[in-house]
Order: C-alpha cells, then structure tokens, then sequence
C-alpha cells in the first residue's frame, strides 16, 4: 500500500464509513465484482467438457494396453529408447544409460561404437575402444593396447601360422618365421622332435613328413610320398580286416590291387569282391600258382571230384556217386562215370546204378572188349552149365543137354556134363 493509499484509507476510517464496504472497495470487489461473478457462473455453465488428450511414448515406442511397448525387432525398452542386444554387427545395440548404444558399452555413457573394436581391460576404468581396423591386444591384463590391424599382424606367437614344418613368431607385433631345426616341425608354436607330434622323419632326410611306412597310417590307408592316403586314391581297394600285415612281402594297412576276375591277380592270389586277396586269406591253398580246394580229388570228401581245383560233387562233375567210402583206387572219392547201360561204359566196367563201375564190384570178371562176364571158360561155371559169351547158360539155354555125371572129364563128355543134341 502506496501512501497515497494510506492516507485515503484513514480519512475513510474517520468519517465511519461501514468497513466490509471500505475492504470491498480497497479489494475491487465491489459491484463490478459481483456482477463478474454472476457473468462467470453463467459462461462456465455455457462451456462444453474438455476431451482428455491421448497418452503419447516416446521414440518407437508404441501403446500397448496402455503401457509402451518397443517393437520387435528392438525387443528391449531403454529409458525413452529401444535397443536390439541380439542383433549383429551394425544391427547389434544395448542400452548404456537411457540410451542405445550401437556397438559396445564399456562404462557410464562410454560406448564403442561399431565397427571399432572393444579392447576390455582386468578393470573396467582401463577399457580402450580401438579404432576401426585394429587388433586389441592384452586383452583382460592391466594394459592392453591397440595395434593396427595389417596383414601379418599379431598380438602374441600363437596368432602366427605354422609355415611349413617352421613356427611363427610374433616380434613387434610382426608375425615372422621361426625355422624349426632337423628333424623338428612346429607344434603348438613350439619346435619338437617330429615323433612327438605324430609325424616321422624318414630316409635321414631330416624332414618331418606324415609317414614312412603304410603301417604308420590307418588300416586303409597307403603311405605315398610321405603321405597317408585312401586305398583308392591309389586305385586300390579296401580289403580284408585289420591288421593285414603277416609277414614278409605281405600288403601291409589293408590296401589290395582292384581286380574284375582272377586274372587281373599275381600269382597265389584270387579276385574277391573286387580286390585281389592272397589264396590263404579265403582260407584256399597255391597249386601252380591258382589259388583252389584241392590238387586232387582225395584233398576233396569222399562223393566229391576235383576240377580246376575246386572240389565239385559228383554230379556237379558230370558223374554220379558209386561204391561205398573208401572206394577203391579205379575211382577217385566214389565218383564214377555216369551210364544207362553197360555200352556206355569202359573195358572191363559194367553200368550199375547209372554207375560205369568195375566188373569186381558187381561180383563180374574182366571179359575184356566184352565188358564183364561171369567166365572165361565153362570151367568156371556149375557141372551142367556152358559159358557162352563170357556168360554161364544151362546146358539147355546153351543149346544142349545135360550128360554123364559130374565130374565129366571123359574124352566124350561136353564141358561141364552139356553135350550136343
């Protein structure tokens, strides 16, 4: 209050004007003021409701069930922000203090962007973030650093290749080659002895190589030029189990000579399942250089012949069985000729059961170009019996008659007691 105020405001007091209108007047609340009042009452009961304004997220984000929500493919809400920490690459991105960070974040509102490269420290206020085409190098010591990434470069030996049977080494973050001494080669970065990594040092060459011998690789596997290869890259095949190695100028690892048929074989060896195997692999014998069953048919069973040193049976053979085991020495193992009649047959054999068998074995005598007979003379038959043809006939079915009384030797007796009509 002014003092010009003042004073209007005691001269009011002194002449007794009615102090609720004094305060009314000071205030401006006098007529003017209710009137505004009624006019106010009036207009807000005039004026609409205000519609509430629609919820509003931040960034990508979208509304939800009221709640905002980060899109798919940047499935994690950060701060106003949303982050994909499951892409890759450029893509890849999590959250580093309300914000996304589209690399790595290595502190408070430190991130390393991508492509750069974070070079991690035992702690996290030594972090680096090396520039774009650089190697990190200590990483998780207390001083790690960034070197330029150029070709050969490296942070320790063990980021340099073996060349050769020789190590690399990493000098001044330079990969260089450490020469590995007679038989030596390089391995896990250090130069030993070639038997200790599993290679050999052959012909005193002093070069480590990956075999000497064939017995040095897997069972199907040749030594060639000092190196293990597949039986076919030699245009061999696989054959026989392991270990396939008997003894002197035997095939060693299993490896045998393709083959379509026994000739495509050395000598002493047969083609099985396309590979040419050794006569006692298949369990079979040399004879003149085949591999077989039998040299003869006594190697075979007793009702079996053998043919190009292969026990057959009889019939396989173009024979039929004859006899009983052990069969005599006209015939090998009970094999005999096969017949229908005794034509068929050799000198001195008879047709018996589809057998060309001995004349004995049929109780018969060699009759010579006649075959078999029951005599050579009436002699050997019965005292009323001729032998006609080499056959014993009675004196009637000889065209006779019986005569005299046995023993018929007189001058006029027939033979054996048969005399003419």
């Amino acid at each position: 209050m002014d003092n010009r105020s003042f004073d209007t405001f005691v001269k009011a007091v002194a002449s007794g004007v009615n102090r609720r209108t004094l305060l009314k007047g000071l205030l401006g609340l006098g007529g003017t003021a209710v009137g505004a009042s009624q006019f106010g009452e009036a207009h807000a009961a005039r004026r609409p409701t205000p519609t509430p304004k629609p919820a509003k997220c931040p960034g990508v984000q979208a509304l939800v069930n009221g709640v905002c929500t980060c899109p798919g493919s940047a499935p994690d809400k950060c701060g106003p922000d949303c982050c994909n920490p499951a892409g890759i690459g450029a893509s890849h991105s999590e959250c580093c203090d309300n914000a996304c960070c589209y690399g790595v974040c290595y502190g408070e509102e430190l991130c390393c962007p991508y492509p750069r490269v974070h070079c991690p420290a035992d702690h996290v206020s030594r972090d680096l973030c090396c520039d774009e085409g650089s190697l990190c190098c200590g990483e998780g010591t207390a001083t790690p650093f960034c070197v330029p990434d150029l070709p050969g470069a490296c942070c320790a030996d063990s980021d340099c290749p073996q060349v050769g049977t020789a190590c690399g080494a990493c000098v001044d973050n330079l990969c260089t080659v450490l020469p590995c001494g007679a038989c030596q080669v390089c391995s896990n970065g250090e130069c030993v002895g070639c038997e200790l990594a599993g290679y050999g040092c052959c012909n005193s060459d002093d070069a480590c190589v990956e075999c000497c011998l064939s017995e040095q690789c897997g069972p199907y596997f040749d030594c060639d030029l000092y190196i293990c290869e597949p039986c076919e890259v030699e245009g061999r095949v696989p054959c026989g189990e392991p270990p396939c190695i008997e003894g002197p100028g035997s095939r060693a690892n299993c490896c045998c000579e393709a083959c379509s048929s026994n000739a495509d074989c050395p000598s002493c060896h047969a083609c099985f399942d396309g590979a040419c195997r050794r006569c006692d692999e298949m369990g079979l014998e040399c004879y003149s250089g085949v591999c077989g069953e039998c040299g003869s048919s006594e190697d075979c069973g007793p009702y079996f012949d053998c043919d190009l040193y292969t026990c057959l049976t009889c019939e396989e053979a173009g024979m039929a069985s004859c006899g009983s085991a052990p069969c005599p020495s006209w015939s090998f193992n009970c094999c005999c000729d096969a017949c229908a009649q005794d034509s068929e047959c050799d000198y001195c054999e008879a047709c018996s059961q589809g057998a060309c068998v001995p004349c004995s074995e049929v109780g018969l005598q060699c009759a010579g170009a006649y075959g078999c007979g029951e005599c050579r003379s009436s002699a050997e038959c019965g005292p009323y019996y001729d032998c006609d043809l080499y056959i014993c006939l009675t004196c009637e079915e000889a065209g006779m008659v019986p005569c005299g009384e046995p023993p018929c030797t007189g001058p006029d007796a027939g033979n054996n007691c048969c005399c003419p009509i």
